[in-house]
């Protein structure tokens, strides 16, 4: 295996805080949907198999849009896609959907068919789970087309859908429309507040009901929050009010709207306040449409404040997120509860290193009143990522991530939970200067155990596992995806894969005449759970690693993070296999948690030249023809629900061997069953030294006086080691040596 060419590395030291078991987020997979050149929100949905099904627009190759609908599996692999273009070849776009139980997918949005006018037609498309179509139905109305915005099904199949429908004079009216289960429109409601421009948002349906919360216009640069109230049979509209400041000249913005089981209504969006600019806003509304409550949140600074997501829980508490601004800290993503008086029980923010530009776009609220927040958020590395944060129902933060597409700007816009509580966000990625991908990410949670180590260990500062993001390649320069993650920092250097492990020996030096050898030896844990993944833990922010090598693109792998750990969950039932490191290498923890059989364990060395085990130590020592990996013999202890340490006094596990001499297992014993029980295997205890805490930069330097201007263009190293610098000076005083072909400044000098 070639070794690979890193342009810059140092890791920081940060502290992890662990109690017996923590809810952490992995990334399982990330997918890129369609391409665009402006910002356009995508939706994510799941069904009962925890398929996932994306929708918004791709543009097309006349830089018009196209409907683009995407089905993946839980895995990430597409299943099927469809890119709809109306017969215009102009723009169009999907905004709304509903997956069904039986995994029917029902889209809304806008196509455009009129060739003459290329006025948009609202588009309401039924798609059964095989993805072919079973009927497509448009609505062009009696002006200059219309839109649909957001849709709802009821319990037999009747869809309804809220959006505008232009007049001839191009002013919208909020428009609600009613189509049966074989896509026939039963009925066409608008609503025209005072003659101006209005527009549905969010739609929910209950009973008898149908509830429309949208946007109207009062006056010239005045808008208000209105909610309506239909009759679902007919489309009668049988309630309506507006909602926000009484200021006759202020601006409302409605960007959600939730309902409960009790047929209340609850909308949040920003509302104009003279000298404050936005504040956040929130309504609640009973089901007859009257103002329970309302409130605003003002940001310290007196500007922009925005609520863009909402969720309710069982007992009737509101949750809201997005943006307030600070003069000093920017943006910054806001999340607020309030009880069912709608009186303030907390109010969370988060804000970048950097004070930049950090937001909320969305939230999702899980069975036990856990929220789940998206949006994006400035990184060191980066501009902005993805970024979604878990709280509990009090407001304690349980975990954070933040995702990173391709360096430039990432904005996560909606979120979902699938039937396991899998957290599917969705959202855009800048590939390049004003070009955008859809990124979809999955994200797992799971229940981990960081064991304490019971001999006082922490890992080793200096040894890090970092994520294969395409710049690894074998000895064939064949890329190696089924690499997950590697450390070059060990000898011998460790590769890692789902669940099986390789130990690669070199002998390298930097004469070009000598042959270089590497011998490879592979440890695979037998009889594990096929589908178990291994994931980072304990990553360090500020360090990362560049590479710039010749199967990569011009933009190379770049902002690659170290871990302190890497954690396979599940690696056979109930057991979670732990690695990290120490001061002489390597670290196992085998997390045997109650209900586990610690006899699962198994594992098989595939390419040793032979095995030594030790009858007195009971050491393994795994032989290479040019090295060896020695391990110490295993160490068994327990955890209390506090994390503390209890010795294992019944047995003392040892290596023995499977049934072959590269096959090798744990003799087990009893222990208390209540309790986790930890395998802990290395390759030699001991204190690390006080210099392991500092950053691992090997040296660094710089040649100039400071007279002038240089900069550094290109470097490379010789066989021997040396360092070659290229680039240019405008410096009077450089410090050339004796033979150069110029020894003082002239003008723009190489």
């Amino acid at each position: 295996m070639k070794k690979q060419f890193l342009l810059f590395a140092f890791t920081v030291v940060s502290t992890m805080l662990f109690s017996q078991a923590q809810n952490m987020a992995f990334e399982d997979f990330k997918t890129n949907d369609g391409t665009q050149n402006f910002f356009y929100k995508n939706i994510v949905k799941t069904d009962a198999s925890g398929n996932i099904y994306t929708l918004g627009a791709t543009t097309t190759s006349n830089s018009t849009t196209d409907i683009l609908l995407s089905k993946k599996n839980s895995s990430g692999v597409t299943l099927w896609t469809k890119q709809i273009n109306g017969t215009a070849n102009y723009h169009d776009f999907g905004a709304g959907m509903v997956i069904t139980s039986g995994g029917d997918v029902y889209i809304t949005g806008a196509i455009t068919n009129n060739t003459t006018t290329l006025a948009p037609d609202l588009i309401l498309r039924k798609y059964n789970s095989s993805g072919t179509q079973q009927f497509s139905s448009t609505y062009a109305g009696a002006g200059y087309g219309a839109v649909g915005k957001d849709i709802v099904l009821d319990a037999s199949s009747n869809s309804y859908i809220t959006g505008a429908e232009y007049n001839s004079s191009l002013s919208a009216n909020i428009l609600t429309i009613s189509f049966n289960s074989s896509g026939s429109q039963r009925w066409a409601t608008l609503f025209d507040y005072n003659g101006l421009n209005d527009g549905g948002v969010k739609i929910a349906t209950k009973s008898t009901n149908v509830t429309v919360t949208g946007a109207v216009t009062q006056g010239t640069n005045s808008y208000k929050i209105a909610t309506l109230s239909f009759t679902a049979a007919t489309g009668a509209i049988s309630e309506t009010v507006t909602t926000g400041s009484t200021m006759t000249s202020s601006v409302e913005i409605v960007t959600g709207m939730t309902t409960d089981a009790s047929g209340n209504t609850y909308i949040c969006g920003a509302t104009e306040v003279s000298g404050q600019g936005y504040n956040m806003y929130v309504a609640k509304l009973t089901s007859s449409l009257t103002i329970a409550w309302q409130q605003t949140y003002n940001g310290s600074s007196n500007l922009d404040d925005q609520a863009k997501g909402i969720q309710v829980d069982a007992s009737g508490n509101v949750y809201i997120t997005g943006y307030s601004t600070s003069s000093t800290l920017g943006k910054e993503i806001r999340t607020i509860k309030y009880n069912s008086s709608g009186t303030l029980q907390w109010n969370n923010v988060i804000n970048s290193t950097g004070n930049n530009a950090d937001q909320a776009y969305d939230m999702e609220i899980d069975a036990s009143s856990n929220i789940y927040v998206v949006g994006s958020i400035a990184s060191d590395i980066n501009q902005l990522d993805y970024y979604t944060v878990k709280y509990n129902s009090s407001g304690t933060k349980i975990w954070d991530i933040q995702t990173d597409g391709s360096h430039l700007n990432d904005q996560a816009t909606n979120v979902t939970l699938d039937s396991l509580n899998n957290v599917i966000v969705t959202g855009e990625s800048e590939t390049m200067t004003n070009t955008y991908v859809y990124t979809t990410v999955k994200y797992v949670q799971k229940d981990i155990i960081v064991p304490t180590d019971f001999n006082g260990e922490s890992p080793n500062n200096n040894i890090m596992f970092y994520k294969n993001k395409g710049q690894l390649i074998n000895t064939s320069d064949s890329l190696i995806p089924d690499i997950k993650y590697y450390t070059n920092n060990t000898y011998p250097s460790l590769y890692f894969k789902e669940h099986a492990q390789s130990f690669i020996f070199s002998k390298i030096d930097t004469i070009a005449a000598t042959v270089d050898t590497l011998h490879r030896v592979d440890l695979t844990f037998n009889g594990v759970n096929e589908s178990s993944k291994t994931y980072p833990l304990d990553q360090q922010e500020k360090g990362f690693l560049n590479y710039y090598l010749g199967h990569l693109d011009s933009n190379g792998v770049v902002g690659v993070l170290g871990n302190k750990r890497l954690i396979t969950t599940n690696i056979y039932n109930n057991i979670d296999l732990m690695t990290t490191s120490n001061q002489n290498g390597i670290k196992y923890y085998f997390i045997v948690k109650p209900g586990a059989d610690m006899r699962d364990i198994q594992m098989e060395f595939t390419g040793a030249t032979s095995f030594s085990l030790n009858g007195t130590t009971n050491y393994l020592s795994v032989n290479s023809n040019i090295g060896q990996i020695i391990f110490d013999k295993p160490i068994a202890y327990q955890l209390t629900s506090s994390n503390s340490t209890v010795a294992v006094t019944s047995f003392s596990p040892t290596w023995t061997t499977n049934g072959a001499s590269n096959k090798y297992k744990f003799n087990n014993g009893t222990y208390t069953s209540s309790l986790t029980l930890i395998v802990e295997v290395d390759q030699g205890n001991g204190t690390l030294s006080s210099t392991s805490s500092v950053d691992n930069l090997y040296w660094s330097s710089y040649y100039g006086t400071g007279g002038g201007r240089e900069s550094g263009q290109s470097i490379k190293n010789d066989n021997s080691g040396n360092i070659y610098l290229g680039g240019f000076s405008n410096n009077p005083t450089f410090p050339t040596t004796t033979g150069a072909y110029q020894t003082a400044y002239l003008s723009n000098d190489l």
